[in-house]
């Protein structure tokens, strides 16, 4: 019991963090950092960052080794980057949630989630249902 209050500890405090920064970050800033100190555990960092390509995107540094380097949007078809340092923080963020919540290495995200986050445009949406892979029955 003590555990599952932790960790529901440790995840308001991601969220209220993150929810600070947000309002306090301009789209100017082009390196957003947050570290993350869980206790018994190790030190996690998100930084985004611009792609060369334009875009941006998210990496998550745990210890001060890159861990996941995230260059595209997770979870979608297509090679498209975030529009927004914003919209990359906020996904690098979600991902060290699940990370904390599931006890994983890698965070499992779906298209539902990330749309629910709005962070998906309509560019990404439209190709995402143009090229929807429906089950065969």
């Amino acid at each position: 019991m003590k555990k599952i209050s932790y960790t529901i500890f440790i995840l308001q405090l991601i969220f209220f963090v993150f929810f600070l920064s947000c309002k306090n970050t301009q789209t100017s800033n082009p390196e957003q950092q947050t570290n993350i100190f869980v206790q018994n555990m190790d030190t996690i960092t998100t930084r985004v960052f611009e792609c060369e390509t334009g875009g941006w995107g998210y990496e998550i540094i745990i210890n001060g080794k890159p861990h996941i380097h995230q260059k595209i949007i997770p979870a979608i078809s297509g090679r498209f980057t975030f529009n927004s340092s914003e919209d990359a923080y906020k996904i690098a963020v979600y991902a060290v949630e699940i990370m904390l919540r599931d006890n994983t290495s890698f965070p499992n995200m779906s298209f539902r989630e990330l749309d629910s986050l709005g962070v998906l445009d309509t560019a990404v949406i439209n190709y995402q249902k143009k090229h929807q892979i429906t089950p065969k029955k």
